[in-house]
């Protein structure tokens, strides 16, 4: 039995935009300076507070990154309550995943920074509620890179870290999946650049919905 797990923003869905304006929103909220667009697209995929706390420019957690952090949840809620909230597939997206959830010895999962809610109005929103064997969140484990979030889908669909391949677009998802001594496949469309996939040295790299369903559909269990 395989396990593909795929990272959410920048992987699944292109959602930079409300990020971006959300933590825009909630910094100038309590008055701090605003972060870059780029500094705030290369901490998309770490859990909220790490990525507030990140652009603060601290090494710790603390009450302001935790009151940013609240206050970038609630603009986002409010943003989805206007309307405002746009995450839309990446090309082929869809049918890749419609592909692979019809594969009799593949289970699909999701590992990503995005909280639980957040998955599921996904989820809903693009008719996958029968897709994902497992959901990992920023609800469920520590941030990423830890490890957690893979070893808890190790447990909860009982597949082998050898037979299982994260998926994302970032330094975070790759460093999570070696980690977990599974296997990674980086995507150049989303977040990070591809040199710095390079960098972590990925099992693959790939800048193609197809070269993705190729490998995935390919991929032979240990």
């Amino acid at each position: 039995m395989k396990l593909f797990l795929f990272d959410c923003d920048g992987t699944l869905v292109d959602s930079q935009h409300n990020i971006i304006t959300a933590m825009k929103v909630a910094f100038e909220l309590h008055h701090m300076s605003i972060p870059q667009e780029q500094d705030i697209r290369n901490i998309i995929g770490i859990s909220l507070e790490e990525a507030v706390t990140s652009l603060l420019g601290r090494q710790e957690i603390d009450d302001l990154s935790i009151t940013i952090a609240q206050s970038y949840r609630d603009t986002v809620i409010a943003m989805r309550g206007r309307g405002e909230i746009s995450e839309p597939l990446y090309s082929g997206i869809a049918d890749l995943l419609t592909k692979l959830h019809k594969v009799d010895d593949i289970l699909l999962g999701v590992a990503t920074g995005k909280s639980t809610r957040g998955v599921h109005h996904l989820i809903d929103e693009y008719g996958w509620e029968n897709y994902f064997h497992t959901l990992q969140t920023s609800n469920t484990a520590p941030s990423k890179p830890h490890p957690g979030m893979i070893y808890n889908a190790l447990s909860e669909t009982g597949a082998e870290a050898e037979n299982t391949v994260m998926i994302g677009d970032t330094i975070y998802d790759m460093q999570m999946g070696k980690s977990a001594r599974a296997k990674t496949i980086a995507v150049t469309w989303g977040y990070h650049s591809r040199d710095a996939l390079e960098q972590v040295q990925p099992d693959h790299i790939v800048s193609t919905r197809d070269e993705l369903e190729d490998i995935l559909m390919n991929w032979q269990s240990v």
